[in-house]
């Protein structure tokens, strides 16, 4: 069982320690920042009004992921950006647990009538 907090800037040191190649960082994040990421970038990543981000959390309370809800259009809801960071947390189901928890978010307190992915065709 995962659940979902806000992302806040002192967590930015999980992207880092997650992300060890431009080549990851694109896949997770197409060209909103560069590598190496900083704090300075997820500052300005944070502070745009039209998203919102969480940390993942196991059932252990420990940080394992990240994933972004943006909203591009009045009644749409985007799931972006979105990353089980813990290598060994990936393959046990979580990213379609993750999937419905965005997507009742979306749906239920955003009261979206549509929700979106947002994935690039090469990402593994």
């Amino acid at each position: 069982m995962i659940k979902l907090e806000s992302f806040k800037i002192d967590y930015w040191k999980y992207l880092k320690k997650w992300i060890s190649s431009e080549s990851e960082l694109v896949q997770f994040a197409g060209q909103i920042f560069s590598f190496p990421i900083d704090k300075k970038q997820v500052e300005l990543y944070l502070s745009e009004s039209n998203r919102t981000v969480f940390k993942i959390e196991n059932e252990n309370n420990e940080t394992i992921g990240i994933a972004e809800i943006n909203i591009p259009e009045d009644n749409v809801a985007k799931l972006a950006r979105i990353l089980i960071g813990e290598k060994s947390m990936r393959g046990k189901g979580i990213g379609t647990e993750l999937i419905n928890k965005l997507t009742e978010y979306g749906f239920y307190n955003l009261k979206k009538e549509r929700i979106i992915l947002n994935v690039y065709s090469w990402n593994i």
